[in-house]
């Protein structure tokens, strides 16, 4: 799995994770949804984060690194549940398809000059093959 190396920052996560809970608790309530172990999940990982942001100060060695990985463990859980359709019974009511697509050459250089010729500078190739598969793909 791909990660990026940012320094840990603790206080941050611990407003992050008081943010999530907020919406997640105002969406429920105005959507009229059971999440109760959802909430319950974000509320662990609001806690557990709150002091490093009431003292804005990440703790320091093996305190640290054990801090980051239960948030990590239980921000995978609260995905999960999140993702399971299962707290609330609103599944499959907000569901839909997306689909992603990488675009490496949109036919200009990074200084701004064409990297295909004229005729295709509205419609690079590697565009065009793109909007292909997808309109194949959704049946267009």
């Amino acid at each position: 799995m791909a990660h990026f190396d940012i320094p840990l920052d603790l206080p941050h996560a611990g407003r992050l994770a008081d943010r999530i809970l907020n919406l997640l608790e105002r969406h429920c309530e105005e959507n009229g949804v059971e999440a109760v172990e959802a909430i319950d999940t974000a509320e662990r990982i609001s806690n557990l984060l709150f002091r490093y942001s009431a003292n804005d100060e990440n703790p320091g060695g093996a305190e640290a690194v054990s801090v980051r990985d239960e948030a990590a463990v239980l921000g995978r859980q609260l995905v999960d549940q999140l993702d399971s359709g299962q707290e609330g019974g609103e599944s499959g009511e907000h569901d839909y398809e997306v689909y992603l697509a990488r675009i490496d050459d949109i036919g200009y250089d990074a200084s701004g000059h064409l990297t295909v010729s004229q005729e295709e500078a509205n419609a690079p190739p590697e565009i065009r093959e793109t909007i292909e598969r997808f309109k194949l793909k959704v049946g267009w």
